[in-house]
């Protein structure tokens, strides 16, 4: 599933104008950082050709000193992913859909605010 992180951050760096980066599984040290990372999931629906659909859940973190800015870039990343399906090298994401809205997480000890979003993806490996 590495893989599909990869392609995720491809995908977003490719078609939206962020300030940033996207790191995988964890905010940088830099005190402006864009990261996407997996949590938790149930297994999707098995087919009879034993092919799976995948259900992937995604947090988006999203970090700034300038709150603005941290709290319109998860907007934008959420407006980007919510209710979308698309697909890219390897993958197809039949639908994704937003479970948590973009909120408040936390300001640190260094006066960056952070800002957080969860995601269910369902999605279909292409066959190799």
């Amino acid at each position: 599933m590495f893989e599909f992180y990869l392609a995720l951050k491809t995908h977003l760096e490719s078609n939206m104008s962020l300030f940033t980066e996207v790191a995988l599984n964890g905010l940088t040290t830099n005190t402006r950082s864009i990261s996407i990372g997996s949590m938790p999931s149930s297994l999707g629906t098995k087919y009879y050709d034993d092919e799976r659909q995948r259900v992937v859940q995604i947090q988006v973190l999203v970090k700034s000193t300038d709150p603005k800015e941290a709290m319109n870039t998860a907007e934008a990343i959420d407006s980007f992913l919510d209710g979308s399906s698309f697909e890219f090298t390897g993958y197809k994401v039949e639908s994704c859909e937003s479970y948590v809205p973009p909120a408040y997480l936390e300001k640190t000890s260094k006066s960056e605010w952070i800002y957080t979003a969860a995601y269910r993806a369902e999605i279909m490996k292409e066959s190799e």
